[in-house]
């Protein structure tokens, strides 16, 4: 083992100016947007941050996605597993309800 390996820690990578609780929030969200919306993923397991989750599931409902929520040893996390459903929502609006006819 090397001296770094020995070294080696979880650590910021940038830092924002906006450091707020609500930037944080939607920066977590956006970056999960795009990989729902990529298309490329079908199955997203994550942890995020317990107060996000009300913004992803309307977001799971709005693209079609089913989502799940475990909580975790600390109040803050939350563990998220998506899944892409293979029919999406008719009609999602952007509060996360869908128009039943």
């Amino acid at each position: 083992m090397s001296e770094n390996d020995e070294k080696s820690e979880y650590g910021l990578l940038v830092s924002f100016e906006d450091q707020s609780a609500s930037y944080v929030h939607g920066y977590e969200a956006g970056g999960i947007w795009q990989r729902m919306r990529s298309g490329t993923e079908a199955e997203i397991e994550i942890m995020v941050h317990s107060v996000n989750r009300e913004t992803l599931r309307r977001m799971a409902v709005a693209d079609g996605w089913s989502v799940e929520f475990t909580p975790t040893e600390f109040d803050e996390w939350v563990s998220m597993k998506m899944e892409k459903q293979a029919k999406p929502i008719d009609h999602p609006n952007p509060h996360g309800l869908r128009v039943v006819n």
